[in-house]
């Protein structure tokens, strides 16, 4: 038997011995049995073996525990935290120690009074930041690790994290039926954690989304066949036997970091050493800075920082239960509020995509430009047409108008004939002298002068009518 079996067959061993004596610890059955996730199960269980190793409490009968007085629980927790502190443990993994702790004895109704005391002894992040100061990956550094990455899995959950914002721990439950296409933007909808309280929805980049193609097409190729319910991250198999490979199966939480790790640390080199002299150290966390890295990159791009909270699953208080954007409001956004599919080009990595990004970006802009140019000229076109309009319906009034007053002129320059022939009969009745004659022509006058009336009302009724025209 190899060395490497020997290991495993002990720490099998191991396993079933914790196991057995676990399984007859009641409390711990209270403890292991009251929580819904199986990474934070692991995560407990570990958290109260190391406790129980502590206090070196052997079998890990974690019943005993309950055995000692309140006092002296409280001060071997005191002591327990203190331990992790002088360990230059995180604050993090402090408050997660003590969370575990906390519903341990909270689960068995064991008071410790938790936020009365032993809290004040964790510290608090004022006094961690003074050790170091986290970051978030560059666009550099990830593009080493993804040119690093020798399995295609690996590839997959580093542009997963990046274009998505998930944790590392979602690929524990992420199926091939939680990946939705976009087809108009080329790009997948992440739902996360379905089927529990903390589900949310995301999205991932044009170049994630090849990748994962990609990987799901290599799996089919090797005798896969991809159900909804098939695992995105699988275990890796045998591509030469295809009874294994139609059986995929959920990787651990541990063996997903130790892909990252493995790039990360050793086949990119990106480490945690200090990057500028001091008492503080800026450094990365081997997954999480890739959700430092979304979230810097999508708010600096101009995403609001609403959308990227929901996004993100991070808790953004009374918002929760009022603002409720839709899927759409949270992918395309609005003019006052922008959503991820304009900030998706910076959590692209490979120049390629981005370049094509932006040149896309700037062709749209183009054909906004011309469309706008083109509706402009033809507003302007209508309006042009209009006033030619009303200028051709002002001609032919004002032409009308100018017929009206040529027919009144007219008019009025024969009555001003008429009234200077009244005017010379006058003065032709006014000169003669002899009475035969003036009556003879007194009696043509009074004719004439009738039918000159006569006429004069004629043309003042035509007149008249013109003008009512």
């Amino acid at each position: 038997m190899s060395l490497k079996e020997e290991v495993e067959e002990s720490s099998r061993k191991k396993s079933i011995i914790i196991t057995t004596t676990a399984a007859n610890d009641e409390a711990y059955q209270n403890f292991i049995n009251s929580l819904q996730s199986e990474y934070t199960k692991k995560s407990y269980r570990k958290t109260l073996k190391n406790f129980l190793s502590f206090l070196q409490i052997k079998d890990n009968d974690s019943s005993k525990l309950l055995q000692y007085d309140v006092k002296t629980m409280e001060n071997l927790v005191r002591d327990y935290i203190l331990d992790m502190r002088r360990r230059n443990l995180s604050l993090s993994t402090i408050n997660c120690s003590c969370a575990a702790l906390k519903h341990f004895f909270d689960i068995n109704d064991f008071d410790l009074r938790w936020s009365k005391k032993l809290v004040k002894f964790k510290g608090n992040r004022r006094d961690n930041a003074k050790k170091n100061e986290l970051r978030g990956y560059t666009i550099d550094e990830i593009h080493r690790l993804v040119n690093s990455a020798q399995d295609q899995r690996t590839k997959v959950m580093i542009l997963l994290m990046c274009s998505s914002g998930i944790r590392v721990g979602t690929f524990l439950s992420l199926r091939i039926r939680n990946l939705i296409p976009i087809n108009k933007y080329g790009i997948y909808q992440v739902v996360v954690y379905e089927n529990t309280s903390s589900k949310h929805y995301t999205f991932c980049s044009q170049e994630c989304r090849k990748e994962i193609d990609n990987y799901i097409e290599f799996r089919k190729r090797n005798g896969e066949n991809i159900r909804p319910e098939s695992p995105l991250i699988r275990e890796q198999f045998n591509t030469r036997n295809r009874i294994g490979s139609a059986k995929p199966r959920f990787k651990k939480y541990r063996s997903l970091t130790k892909m990252i790790e493995q790039v990360i640390n050793i086949d990119a080199g990106i480490n945690n050493k200090k990057e500028e002299e001091g008492p503080t150290s800026i450094i990365t966390t081997q997954t999480h800075s890739f959700r430092r890295f979304w979230e810097t990159s999508v708010i600096k791009e101009g995403l609001s920082p609403l959308y990227a909270n929901i996004l993100m699953n991070h808790d953004v208080g009374l918002e929760k239960s009022y603002f409720k954007p839709t899927v759409t409001d949270l992918l395309e956004g609005s003019d006052k509020m922008r959503g991820y599919i304009h900030v998706m080009n910076a959590v692209t990595i490979n120049d390629e995509y981005r370049l094509q990004k932006e040149n896309q970006e700037l062709k749209d802009k183009d054909d906004y430009s011309k469309f706008v140019i083109e509706k402009q000229m033809k507003e302007k076109d209508e309006e042009i047409a209009i006033l030619r309009n009303g200028f051709d319906s002002l001609k032919d009034s004002f032409k009308k108008t100018a017929e009206s007053l040529g027919i009144v002129t007219d008019i009025v320059l024969k009555m001003d004939k008429q009234k200077q022939k009244e005017k010379k009969l006058d003065r032709d009745f006014e000169v003669e002298t002899d009475p035969d004659i003036k009556d003879q022509k007194f009696d043509k006058m009074l004719a004439a002068t009738r039918e000159t009336i006569k006429k004069r009302s004629e043309l003042e009724k035509t007149v008249k009518q013109q003008l009512q025209k």
